[in-house]
């Protein structure tokens, strides 16, 4: 096909020079015009001229930044439009960290759908009679990763963030008129298990770091109490904050709140939904949400009809991303977020996962900006991947990653092919020293493309005759031919002899 498109513009190049030959004034004319660039000259095909020097420079500077900064233990891929420029142990097992949430989002949107919501919501057994609802209301949990209230949301790290506003509940439950419940809130987090964290993740150390708190699918705030430290019983806190809620609202509720599970026939007196599925996992990605990722783990197991357990649901997981085809091999998943060390994916599998989800939607648009938002906000500042690259980050003790795309610059042509790339580095110590590498990647992948001066290597003009001396130099006007052909737009400059 290549073959077809350049023998075509080369035999349209021809035809060209021969008009114009042909338009000379005089047989000593045509035999002293010549063109300056020749026909098969890559001058004539300047675009892809630059393209290809362009993935040589960056193959190059790859190769320099491997050498110098990739320990063995590690992976990497690089593709411009399809065309892989460089790879590194592109099937080996490596952990991921967060960069698995790319593979947790892919899933949950092909499972439950973008526009998926779990709803909070307060059922009774007794209806509202003058204001009074007799006996205990039940604070249902339906697994909303982003309940929390307004002081917990605005103290977040990454603004802004999807949230769901508690008070917006209350605020919809003192609105029916109810003015005093006889029982007590029971805080019913039966839709998943209560398995709080896993033992393997080394939970003080991610506790203390603000990393995740206790799972539940009545949680608040990411689990934390008011005093910023682990609840206990992360459902009972949940529906004590709704009662404080309550009170403050003048609705005198006489129980003490608690746990328990709703029993059947109770039905809703107020509800609030969780932003769509799509905007909770482009959060999760740009900000590296655990909360938001574990319990969607749990969730694909309860929509497939399991009890909502961590463990399967990283099991049923993997069965999805094989059923959608993507390179899976050995990989094996045990939580959802990334947070565990035996995490075990390739190079291979993160980038299909990237592509599959595609530059936009929430897995693209999602990605954290260098230099903008999310977990790169800070990085590679002032440098050619600010605002450039965006990318998925992953960092655990002595592993980091990075999986994402690199746009074209404002300043180059929109036809600059954009790279996507994935890496994983494992066996790093240093947190300073693994960011450093991660960053410098992201900095060598936006130096493509390398600045070229497209006009200095377009077809030069044709070469005119000198006129014998004493000859009165005729007048000339040019005219400007556009030819088309596979590499792009070239401009011929074609000068046409006006008799004076």
């Amino acid at each position: 096909m290549v073959l077809i498109y350049f023998t075509a513009s080369v035999g349209l190049m021809c035809a060209i020079a021969g008009m114009w030959l042909n338009r000379s004034t005089s047989p000593e004319a045509k035999a002293q015009i010549r063109l300056a660039t020749p026909i098969l000259s890559l001058r004539r095909f300047p675009e892809t001229t630059t393209s290809e020097l362009s993935q040589a420079r960056l193959k190059v500077d790859l190769d320099a930044f491997i050498t110098k900064n990739v320990p063995d233990t590690s992976c990497l891929i690089v593709e411009i439009r399809g065309t892989r420029v460089a790879e590194i142990h592109p099937d080996m097992l490596y952990t991921p960290a967060s960069t698995e949430k790319i593979l947790t989002g892919l899933v949950a949107i092909k499972k439950l759908g973008a526009a998926h919501t779990f709803r909070t919501s307060l059922t009774s057994a007794a209806p509202i009679v003058n204001g009074t609802i007799t006996g205990d209301v039940y604070l249902v949990g339906g697994g909303d990763p982003v309940l929390a209230t307004p002081d917990y949301n605005a103290a977040a790290t990454y603004q802004p963030t999807a949230w769901t506003n508690i008070e917006t509940l209350a605020d919809s439950i003192a609105a029916t008129g109810v003015k005093t419940i006889t029982g007590a809130i029971i805080g019913d987090e039966s839709r998943y298990d209560t398995v709080r964290k896993l033992a393997s993740w080394g939970f003080k150390e991610f506790i203390f770091q603000d990393h995740t708190g206790p799972m539940s699918a009545l949680g608040l705030n990411d689990g934390f109490d008011s005093n910023s430290t682990a609840a206990t019983e992360p459902a009972a806190f949940t529906a004590e904050t709704m009662k404080q809620l309550l009170l403050k609202r003048g609705v005198n509720i006489v129980g003490v709140s608690n746990v328990g599970t709703a029993p059947n026939g109770t039905k809703e007196i107020a509800g609030i939904d969780s932003p769509p599925l799509g905007d909770l996992v482009a959060d999760m990605i740009r900000n590296s949400d655990n909360m938001t990722a574990e319990l969607l783990t749990k969730e694909l197991d309860k929509a497939s009809g399991g009890a909502g357990t961590t463990k399967t649901g990283a099991l049923k997981t993997i069965a999805d991303l094989v059923a959608m085809g993507l390179p899976v091999g050995k990989s094996k998943l045990i939580d959802g977020s990334g947070l565990d060390s035996g995490n075990k994916v390739t190079c291979e599998l993160l980038h299909a996962a990237l592509l599959l989800g595609g530059p936009h939607g929430p897995i693209g648009d999602g990605l954290s900006v260098a230099g903008r938002n999310g977990t790169l906000s800070k990085s590679m500042l002032s440098t050619a991947a600010e605002s450039r690259v965006r990318a998925k980050t992953g960092s655990i003790p002595g592993i980091v990653g990075l999986v994402g795309y690199v746009d074209p610059s404002s300043t180059r042509p929109v036809s600059t092919p954009p790279v996507s790339f994935a890496f994983m580095l494992n066996g790093l110590d240093g947190f300073d020293q693994r960011i450093l590498v991660r960053d410098r990647l992201g900095e060598t992948l936006a130096s493509y493309p390398r600045g070229f001066d497209l006009a200095k290597i377009t077809p030069l003009a044709p070469i005119l005759p000198t006129p014998p001396k004493g000859t009165k130099k005729p007048s000339s006007t040019t005219t400007k031919t556009t030819t088309t052909n596979v590499s792009g737009t070239v401009a011929i400059t074609i000068p046409t002899t006006i008799a004076p």
